[in-house]
């Protein structure tokens, strides 16, 4: 089993990354492979949910109420968990001795522009995180908050079903560090730069 140093028994693997990149399904089908079980974070997180009084088409996370609920679940934890999250570091801060490694998920910003479109959401929604992919965001505050010596990053972009393989893989030679940069490449940069223009129209209403 893929265990950091120092971790509990009873454990808790995350799987992170923008919407659309997998990481439910992902989750689902890791947690079968290890005889682990899968959880929501919207399920683990309900009560600090709250409405974005900003006007956008989002719930927010109360960080308190959040972590709170973290550390209750954890207490009801038994052996293993796989935990779909878009917020590693709420559950790192909250029960670091839990978290025995993180699965970050990367999608092309161009791919995953395709999925949400297909999802149906709001042209605005869609925008705000194929730039959240686009820019690093996920990716950066692993970097930033010290995590990312558990962290083990795949490109899921050609995936059209989870890649518990790969996953695997990866987690067996401890193949942690975040080194994926989008903006690298020529046409997500060209990309992100379109559509931060498109973001500032919206802004601007």
């Amino acid at each position: 089993m893929f265990l950091r140093e120092g971790v509990m028994s009873e454990f808790i693997l995350l799987i992170t990354g923008s919407p659309g990149v997998g990481k439910s399904a992902t989750a689902r089908a890791l947690a079968e492979e290890l005889g682990c079980v899968s959880a929501e974070e919207k399920e683990v997180l309900s009560r600090a949910l709250v409405e974005d009084l900003t006007g956008r088409d989002a719930m927010v996370i109360e960080e308190e109420r959040a972590r709170q609920a973290i550390r209750e679940f954890v207490e009801s934890v038994r052996d293993c968990y796989v935990v779909s999250t878009l917020h590693p570091e709420l559950w790192v801060s909250a029960a670091e001795e839990h978290i025995a490694v993180i699965v970050l998920l990367r999608v092309h910003p161009k791919e995953l522009m395709r999925r949400l479109l297909a999802r149906g959401w709001g042209r605005r929604k869609v925008v705000e995180n194929v730039l959240a992919e686009a820019f690093n965001v996920i990716a950066e505050e692993i970097v930033m908050e010290d995590m990312d010596s558990f962290t083990v990053e795949l490109d899921a972009t050609a995936w059209s079903s989870p890649q518990v393989s790969e996953v695997i893989e990866k987690l067996s030679s401890w193949d942690v560090g975040v080194r994926l940069d989008w903006l690298s490449d020529p046409e997500a940069l060209e990309l992100a730069s379109r559509l931060t223009r498109e973001l500032d129209l919206y802004e601007g209403r």
